[in-house]
């Protein structure tokens, strides 16, 4: 028997001890934005944080494409405002979304987390996978190819 068949015998009965894995870290994929997971153990014994940071990308130049930033700009600046939106001297964009589990935890409650706070953030995810996979910018590259 391998190692993922003995921790799969172990999680259909109840024998893991979550709190000795954590913190967790994993990564997925959600409307076409990368997201970071991190599920960590509060001090007291029974909370949980789920912390989701979306990451969005970078803020390009205005030399590297000057209508791509002005979109992200104007569809942003209102997430942005109200720091939602979060941008470092990289200009590299991300959201993050922290939920709190309370008592004991299991995968089930964690992907259940998970979700209830992708569904929370649903219509500020929407408007940033409609800006960054855009696909009708003119960007500057496109302008060139026009006019070449």
């Amino acid at each position: 028997m391998n190692a993922l068949e003995q921790n799969l015998e172990l999680i259909e009965e109840h024998l893991i001890d979550y709190k000795s894995q954590l913190p967790l870290f994993y990564e997925f994929e959600y409307h076409g934005i990368n997201f970071d997971c991190q599920i960590v153990n509060h001090d007291s014994s029974d909370h949980y944080y789920v912390n989701l940071t979306a990451r969005i990308g970078y803020l390009p130049y205005s030399s590297e494409n000057k209508n791509r930033r002005e979109l992200i700009l104007k569809n942003f600046s209102h997430l942005m405002a109200h720091n939602l939106i979060t941008i470092d001297h990289h200009c590299d964009m991300k959201l993050p979304l922290n939920t709190m589990i309370k008592g004991d935890t299991n995968a089930k409650t964690v992907m259940e987390t998970i979700c209830y706070t992708l569904l929370d953030a649903k219509e500020v995810l929407e408007i940033i996978s409609n800006t960054m996979n855009d696909k009708n910018i003119n960007t500057d590259q496109n302008l060139i190819e026009k006019l070449a």
